[in-house]
């Protein structure tokens, strides 16, 4: 049984931090040389291990260290400027897209307060999700964006992400 592999795919890549920094709603931080010299062996590194490990020796180091996979992915990510930021996209975990917003009653660093600051965002991030088109076909590229608050109810809601985003139907 697999978890992933059903369905339609495009060979596109869609990184929805790159879209929020674009829309102005995600800032990244500087990043020094070392910085972007360990990105890059951290991107070369996952490479390779993709490539040349069978899945059974995959299942082994996820097992022998279990955090190795999020850290390997996580040093290949920029580094976001929480100060100047109002969304963000966690882009390691790519099972389960989704937008957070960087709300101060949920992140010590949170820039979002009011309640008009948080509708104000919900809505633009959902716009630019909404509107995305492929290039090449003029299709849209997401066909749902949901806000969480609207589908989900009880004492646990504020862990959630606040837009799920659908395209795991749309062949991405």
């Amino acid at each position: 049984m697999s978890d992933h592999g059903f369905g339609p795919v495009k060979n596109t890549r869609l990184r929805l931090n790159q879209l929020l920094a674009e829309e102005g709603m995600l800032s990244f931080a500087a990043e020094s040389k070392t910085g972007k010299r360990f990105r890059a062996v951290a991107g070369a590194f996952e490479k390779a291990l993709k490539a040349t490990l069978t899945p059974g020796m995959k299942a082994k180091l996820a097992n022998l260290f279990p955090k190795l996979r999020v850290s390997v992915e996580s040093a290949d990510s920029a580094q976001v400027d929480w100060s100047r930021t109002a969304a963000c996209a966690n882009e390691v975990y790519r099972m389960s897209p989704a937008v957070w917003l960087n709300r101060k009653d949920r992140n010590a660093d949170g820039t979002l307060e009011s309640d008009e600051e948080i509708n104000s965002a919900l809505d633009h991030a959902e716009h630019v999700l909404g509107e995305l088109e492929d290039p090449t076909t003029g299709e849209r590229v997401i066909s749902q964006v949901l806000q969480t608050r609207n589908i989900y109810h009880g004492p646990f809601t504020s862990h959630a992400p606040d837009l799920l985003v659908s395209w795991w139907l749309d062949g991405f």
